[in-house]
């Protein structure tokens, strides 16, 4: 049985960049302030990794903006794009990923169950309120697979990544399982939350 996991880890790792890896003079002397102030790693500087896509559901650009706060909304939906967002009716696409250098030493559900698993749980329209262990009750292919509910409490821990799609192209989004995508990261210590970008985007 090929392994689930096998096209994501396959991949070369990316190993996080440190925060001064010039040793400059310079950098070394900001980064000791940044430490006496309190602010150490505290800096904005994006993380880009390259992820599986696990399992994919629609949210309302409505519902999506009162669940997170102002800076997320302005990461996933950048004021650029919002004038073009005006006359369409645009759906927020939210991804669990499975990043190697990310998700690598958490539990995951197990190669073996995996395809069988995730197809059961791309089959389940997720309310925006529901909570990923509701899922299980919603659907009985799900209540079938061996170990679901606590499948689904161990991807609960992968990153999210998120997408713009209009409303009628909801669908068409990546297969969970076949589709490795390239996630943008705001911070460099919050790896949580994120948008699909383009490969080459840095």
């Amino acid at each position: 049985m090929a392994n689930f996991y096998a096209p994501i880890e396959n991949l070369p790792k990316k190993a996080p960049s440190s925060l001064n890896p010039s040793g400059k003079k310079s950098k070394l002397v900001d980064n000791l302030i940044q430490r006496a102030i309190g602010s150490a790693g505290r800096v904005k500087d994006n993380m880009v990794f390259r992820g599986l896509v696990l399992y994919s559901t629609p949210i309302p650009e409505k519902v999506f903006k009162q669940k997170f706060w102002p800076d997320i909304v302005n990461y996933v939906i950048p004021q650029s794009g919002a004038k073009k967002a005006i006359n369409k009716n645009i759906v927020i696409i939210e991804s669990i990923v499975y990043i190697q250098e990310l998700c690598g030493c958490l539990p995951r559900p197990s190669a073996s169950d995996a395809q069988k698993f995730f197809e059961a749980l791309g089959a389940v329209k997720k309310n925006p309120k529901d909570s990923y262990e509701s899922l299980v009750k919603k659907s009985e292919k799900l209540k079938d697979t061996k170990n679901a509910e606590r499948y689904l409490k161990m991807i609960k821990r992968f990153p999210k990544a998120y997408s713009l799609m209009e409303a009628d192209m909801v669908g068409t989004q990546p297969m969970p399982g076949s589709s490795i995508v390239t996630v943008k990261f705001p911070y460099e210590y919050d790896t949580s939350i994120g948008v699909v970008v383009q490969p080459k985007s840095k």
